[in-house]
């Protein structure tokens, strides 16, 4: 299941061309076409199956899928040669299969995967561009001239707690005041989407030991936002993160929301709630059920249950002796 951090990057990946552009130059030399634009990620044919990979880039004349994947899922062995086929059929353009990973494994299966053969020797493979987001690379991504890149960088550490985990932390919040000003706070906002609370615990309390040293860029940031490491603030960096991955799972599985049950869901900040309604929307078959509201109509209309009737207990009359004999 898709977490906050895999629906970050594709949130940024999905907004900012540029970004995914620039990954791909700084991990292969290829130089993606310059009017890359996101559109409907939905492959549909024949109008009874379809398949969604993460995002979809149209450029003129062809197109690329874009996965971000650190986990091996063996549906991907039918779904990525669907999507491309379906694509190359309707294009007459065979496009290009990207998939990001931070885990060694995964870019070893990814490269496999969807090759294919049968007993008497017919073949059907599809090899996708694996941007394998290792360890080795992770400086090759924050550097000065492109500080966007730092974002990737965060992403791929974002589960883990070491020091090298840390050093590229703070390595990205330097770099993301390089940035235009209108592009700060989202690489801002999205790093704080990334961090787990552990990390930010750690900045927290490097934040508040007088005898540490931070860089100036780190306590702009903590400044910038404003000052997450607060319980409350933790909470709430994590609700809206937990709030955008959430809309993007009901868009993906086509489940559309009303204007109150988008309201419903963008004014809660209990991530705890935001979590159990992430989890029922894997499954459900409309918005209602994964807010709940369904049950609570049902309830309203439920007859409500006749109360036991408890007979109660009769006095005693009472009794009048009886004269005795010779009274």
């Amino acid at each position: 299941m898709p977490g906050r951090a895999h629906e970050t990057l594709v949130e940024a990946l999905h907004d900012r061309p540029t970004l995914f552009a620039a990954l791909v130059y700084a991990l292969t030399g290829h130089t993606m076409p310059p009017e890359l634009e996101p559109v409907d990620s939905t492959i549909r044919f024949v109008k009874v199956d379809e398949v969604r990979p993460d995002i979809l880039y149209e450029s003129a004349p062809g197109w690329t899928i874009t996965e971000v994947q650190n986990d091996i899922d063996p549906e991907k062995q039918r779904r990525w040669l669907l999507a491309a086929a379906v694509l190359f059929n309707q294009t007459g353009f065979l496009g290009d299969v990207y998939v990001i990973t931070a885990e060694r494994p995964v870019a070893t299966w990814a490269l496999t995967v969807a090759h294919l053969e049968t007993p008497r020797g017919t073949k059907l493979a599809l090899t996708p561009v694996v941007l394998h987001v290792s360890s080795e690379v992770l400086d090759h991504l924050l550097t000065e001239e492109h500080p966007e890149l730092a974002l990737v960088a965060t992403w791929a550490v974002s589960h883990r707690h070491g020091p090298k985990a840390k050093k590229v932390v703070e390595r990205a919040i330097e770099l993301t005041e390089r940035l235009p000003p209108l592009l700060q706070k989202t690489q801002r906002d999205a790093i704080l989407n990334l961090l787990s609370e552990r990390m930010l615990a750690w900045l927290k309390e490097k934040a508040m030991n007088p005898k540490s040293r931070l860089s100036p860029a780190v306590l702009e940031f903590k400044a910038a936002i404003g000052g997450p490491y607060r319980a409350e603030g933790l909470a709430e960096g994590r609700a809206e993160g937990e709030r955008k991955a959430l809309l993007m799972l009901l868009g993906s599985r086509g489940l559309s929301t009303t204007a109150e049950e988008r309201a419903t869901i963008e004014g809660c900040s209990d991530p705890a709630v935001l979590d159990r309604w992430f989890l029922r929307a894997v499954t459900a078959g409309s918005v209602a059920e994964v807010l709940g509201t369904n049950e609570k109509a049902q309830a309203a209309v439920k007859p409500k249950a006749a109360k036991p009737r408890v007979a109660k207990p009769r006095a005693a009359k009472p009794r009048t002796p009886k004269p005795r004999a010779g009274a």
